[in-house]
């Protein structure tokens, strides 16, 4: 049953109640118009906080919300089975990514070869500056070459990644001794 149904069904009892009794008239129809009143207040007054709850939600809270799931999808070492290296221990490394520490670059970065103690000899990419669109987008580089295992393959050892858009986004790798693959093709030997 609708509520138009159900308002017209009450406004015809409350008018054959009113002509049944003439006396209580004034009385019993101001009152009904004050429940009705009262009924059309609370109903107002319900949709407008529930649209100003909705906007809350919509304008503030999820907002909030997104910011704690881009914040998730930080990159977790352990979970990747990957070391996370910081900045300064890749400098040292290097050399401060100096040129005799250089084997190659590319159009993504530069290539260094890195000295650590624990972990001996890794190759270092350190992206230039442009060659990532965002953070997330690095972010995908590590996770995906995470996953990727193969013998002939090199594999990623770790990833270094400086807070902002501006931060250093470094990988670090296997280190192969004895040139690229073009080298090996081409026939250059060493």
């Amino acid at each position: 049953m609708g509520i138009i149904t159900m308002a017209k069904r009450f406004l015809a009892d409350s008018s054959q109640a009113l002509a049944n009794s003439p006396e209580e008239a004034p009385q019993s129809d101001s009152s009904h118009h004050k429940y009705i009143l009262g009924g059309v207040i609370i109903a107002v007054f319900a949709v407008l906080l529930g649209v100003s709850l909705f906007f809350f939600f919509w304008r503030k809270l999820l907002p909030l919300i997104r910011r704690k799931w881009t914040q998730r999808g930080g990159l977790r070492a352990e979970s990747l089975m990957l070391r996370c290296f910081q900045l300064e221990e890749l400098q040292r490394a290097t050399k401060n990514f100096s040129e005799e520490c250089l084997v190659g670059s590319g159009a993504f970065g530069n290539v260094y070869k890195g000295t650590f103690d624990a972990e001996g000899i890794l190759a270092i990419k350190r992206a230039h500056a442009g060659s990532y669109q965002s953070v997330e987008e690095f972010r995908n580089e590590v996770r995906l070459l995470s996953k990727v295992r193969h013998r002939n393959l090199v594999g990623l050892v770790g990833f270094c990644e400086e807070a902002g858009q501006k931060g250093a986004k470094v990988l670090v790798y296997e280190y192969v001794p004895n040139g690229s693959l073009l080298d090996y093709i081409m026939g250059n030997e060493f």
